[in-house]
């Protein structure tokens, strides 16, 4: 029955897989931003998440500016989710280009003695950085989250297997395999935007959130640099790949000090490009989203 039900599941993602397959990037962008901008901006209005997570961020936005915002960020949601399932072939539609900011300076870094631990957040189409960073040469790790469906699970490795150099599950021997990893020469990366319930309290946009701190923790054991990193989405399916040159030493800093710069890094981004920040998860403790409105 197990089998069933995870066959089940399955089957309707497989064939959007092969229909973005047989659609290619742009074709397959614009249907997940219909489909993002009609069915994800309704879903979130009557979950009220985004509404609440604007209002905290942007307090003097009016209720047309929140909406604006919300279906912005379905929109892009939509895109970048299928966008998912055709990375690999995005260069063969010319509707798809990418380029890079500070990357001439960022590079001695990348190339240096010391291992890099990049950071970013679900902003833009974040996988794109991904692939970006891996064409430049360079080997990239990420650790992902192993789906208990495992047809669902192989297919989606199978996608990001093709924009990454490996991949480790998260659990046990995960941080050692991290280390390792790092050791080895390879770039980690994380998105350090999403709450952690086992994670420390950092200021988020003023108010303490929980923030994961594993991936400091990692750097300063394998005595990485952290670099800042996050990606915009422009006209649709074009898109830049920012590298911050404010380069993050965490041997030097308290674990506590370097997630309040991370924070901080992750809250300009949102400020710059809020309709492409992913604000339908719950970022802070869930009293906040229980408040009525007064």
């Amino acid at each position: 029955m197990r089998k069933l039900k995870h066959l089940f599941e399955y089957t309707p993602l497989y064939l959007i897989y092969r229909l973005c397959r047989w659609l290619g990037f742009r074709r397959t962008s614009n249907l997940g931003g219909l489909i993002g901008r009609t069915f994800g901006y309704w879903y979130a209005c009557l979950a009220k998440v985004a509404d609440k997570n604007v209002r905290r961020v942007f307090p003097q936005a009016t209720a047309q500016e929140r909406k604006h915002i919300i279906r912005q960020a379905a929109d892009n949601f939509g895109r970048t989710f299928f966008e998912y399932f055709v990375l690999d072939i995005a260069d063969q539609d010319s509707a798809f280009k990418c380029n890079c900011v500070n990357y001439d300076q960022i590079k001695p870094y990348l190339s240096g003695d010391r291992p890099v631990m990049l950071f970013s957040a679900h902003l833009g189409n974040w996988e794109i950085g991904a692939k970006n960073h891996v064409e430049h040469g360079f080997r990239l790790t990420p650790i992902y989250r192993v789906i208990n469906n495992p047809y669902v699970d192989a297919l989606i490795h199978r996608c990001r297997g093709s924009i990454v150099t490996h991949q480790i599950p998260k659990g046990k021997g995960s941080g050692m395999a991290s280390i390792r990893a790092l050791k080895a020469g390879h770039h980690m990366v994380v998105l350090a935007d999403q709450k952690y319930n086992e994670g420390i309290l950092i200021p988020f946009f003023g108010h303490d959130a929980k923030t994961a701190d594993g991936f400091v923790k990692l750097a300063i054991a394998a005595n990485a640099l952290i670099i800042p990193v996050h990606v915009i989405r422009h006209n649709q399916t074009e898109f830049t790949v920012h590298y911050s040159t404010d380069i993050l030493d965490p041997t030097a800093h308290s674990v506590e000090e370097c997630l309040l710069k991370v924070n901080q890094h992750i809250e300009n981004w949102i400020r710059d490009y809020p309709g492409q920040w992913f604000w339908f998860h719950r970022r802070w403790d869930k009293s906040f989203y229980k408040e009525k409105r007064t």
